[in-house]
C-alpha cells in the first residue's frame, strides 16, 4: 500500500510504501545511499560514517562489530526507513493527499496522530 504525500507550496508529490522498503534493506550498507537518495541526510552521514569506519577497520577485531552494526542499520532502515521519510516530510509541511483509507493506515502504522 502506498499513500502519497504533497507539497503545498511547490505541488510536488511522493509516493511512499506503508511497510518494509527492499530498497533500504539492499542498500544501506553501501555507505546510506537509500537515505540520501530519500533526502533524510542526517540518516545517510551516519550511515556513510559507519560505511567509512567499517573500511577503515578491515582486517582488525572491530570489522565484525562494524559489519554487524552495518546489517542491523540496513534492517532498521527496512522496517522503519520509509516512516521515517515519511515524518520528515510531514514535519516539512508536506500534507498527505488522496484515499483516506490509505492515509488512515498510514497513520496508524507511522503512529501519527489523526
Amino acid at each position: 500500500m502506498y499513500v502519497t504525500l504533497n507539497d503545498p507550496d511547490t505541488g510536488k508529490t511522493r509516493n511512499i510504501k506503508v511497510g518494509f522498503s527492499w530498497f533500504f534493506l539492499l542498500l544501506t550498507p553501501f555507505y546510506g545511499i537509500p537515505q540520501f537518495v530519500k533526502g533524510i541526510w542526517k540518516h545517510g552521514l551516519v550511515v556513510a560514517a559507519l560505511g567509512i569506519f567499517a573500511v577503515l577497520t578491515m582486517g582488525s577485531s572491530a570489522s565484525s562489530l562494524v559489519g554487524v552494526l552495518l546489517i542491523a542499520a540496513a534492517v532498521f532502515y527496512g522496517i522503519k526507513g520509509n516512516k521515517i521519510v515519511a515524518q520528515s516530510l510531514l514535519a516539512k509541511g508536506w500534507t498527505f493527499d488522496g484515499d483516506e483509507h490509505s492515509i488512515h493506515q498510514a497513520r496508524i502504522r507511522w503512529e501519527l496522530p489523526a
